[in-house]
């Protein structure tokens, strides 16, 4: 099972991020199960808003890839 850790909270997860990913902190010794499912779609909603906003504020040379 893969593990990726950041600061002092660890990700333990199925590579396919099938099952629930084990969210686990050095501080509290808590443990929280969440689908990676879940993970997969908070995720790409937030990339989508990011996109969305950023074209949002693109000027149209910018979006047509124009240098001026």
């Amino acid at each position: 099972m893969p593990t990726f850790s950041h600061g002092k909270v660890t990700f333990n997860y199925n590579s396919d991020l099938s099952g629930d990913v084990i969210i686990s902190t050095a501080l509290r010794h808590n443990e929280l199960h969440v689908p990676g499912t879940a993970l997969l779609a908070f995720v790409a909603n937030y990339v989508r808003r990011q996109r969305i906003g950023a074209l949002e504020d693109a000027s149209e040379n910018e979006i047509l890839g124009v240098q001026t």
